[in-house]
């Protein structure tokens, strides 16, 4: 983070440095046959025998747009425990009405609330089953991602669905951390973290970014502080709230000058970044980094080309934090 001695290159950061009914969309599933059928209240259907007029719903046998990877898989029984952490989960992770009733109406379910009940945790639960997914009725990143799947190829029929595709499958997008250590010899305490960033199908990798936030402070002694460059400029390494750390005016992680994504490219579904805080060294007797991260995957879209420390309306899909914390004794020697 140190402008006078940094230990990687580049060093971009400061780290481095009210529920309506929703028409019905889908022809569900039948639990009972494992095949699909008509749900007269739905408004699409994929492989209809003759497409659909605007108005009209007339009764077409079909099937789902993205077949089952293992259609005769069954569900494991889940436990009332289970259903219940399932219930709580996704409450807590499903959170707009509207989405809520598309999955229902995708799993073949009654769609005319929003209701995360036990019926929709056994659904998502043979979901899981049929794509090879770990069955516990949870709609984590990857069961999003094969229903924002569904949800796309069906849009190919009905356009207006395809911003509800997209919604659910960046839900689906996983921001995972590692190597979130410390290493500490005799002479530096040093932190090299990477954030890995999966975007499932349906999505381009390239339309998304991070964006990193910093909040807390680097004292070289009791009433100072060490220098870093944020958003061009020196400044005092204490930073009371949260905002975007980033050395240059545009608040994209690792960006520079020439352009906006520099981020390592594993395939075409993932990239990574990595961060070095500090170092906080042996010399720095009495030094005190508290440093408290907020890493962010965003639409690149959302990110304004400058920032003087905020993102205006942009909001994070999916966040981690982590944090850099080492204090030098009068000895030389490091804390966490």
């Amino acid at each position: 983070m140190r402008q006078q001695s940094p230990v990687v290159a580049p060093k971009p950061h400061a780290g481095s440095s009210p529920t309506t009914q929703k028409k019905s969309h889908f022809f569900g599933s039948s639990k009972e046959a494992g095949t699909p059928f008509f749900n007269a209240s739905s408004k699409i259907a994929h492989n209809l025998a003759t497409p659909p007029d605007k108005d009209d719903r007339s009764l077409k046998q079909h099937e789902l747009a993205v077949p089952y990877p293992n259609p005769t898989a069954a569900p494991r029984e889940l436990t009332d425990a289970e259903i219940a952490d399932a219930i709580n989960y996704n409450t807590g992770r499903i959170t707009d009405p509207d989405q809520v009733m598309l999955i229902r109406d995708v799993l073949g379910l009654s769609h005319d609330a929003p209701s995360i009940d036990e019926e929709l945790i056994r659904a998502v639960a043979d979901w899981q089953a049929k794509y090879n997914l770990v069955v516990d009725g949870k709609i984590g990143p990857k069961t999003s991602a094969t229903l924002g799947f569904e949800v796309l190829q069906e849009s190919n029929l009905v356009p207006t669905l395809r911003p509800e595709a997209i919604a659910l499958l960046e839900k689906g997008i996983e921001l995972r951390v590692s190597n979130n250590v410390y290493t500490d010899t005799a002479v530096q305490s040093t932190k090299d973290i990477r954030f890995t960033v999966f975007v499932p199908r349906g999505l381009r990798r390239d339309d998304y970014v991070l964006v990193n936030w910093v909040r807390g402070h680097m004292r070289s002694g009791p009433a100072t502080f060490f220098q870093v460059r944020m958003y061009g400029n020196l400044v005092d390494a204490n930073f009371p709230n949260f905002q975007v750390d980033s050395v240059d005016a545009d608040p994209i992680y690792w960006s520079t000058a020439a352009s906006r994504q520099n981020f390592n490219i594993d395939n075409a579904r993932q990239f990574h970044a990595t961060d070095s805080p500090g170092p906080a060294l042996n010399t720095e007797h009495g030094a005190d980094y508290d440093l408290h991260f907020r890493m962010g995957v965003y639409r690149l879209a959302d990110v304004p080309a400058a920032t003087t420390g905020n993102l205006g309306r942009a909001r994070a899909i999916v966040s981690r934090y982590w944090s850099y914390r080492v204090r030098v004794s009068a000895a030389g020697t490091f804390s966490h």
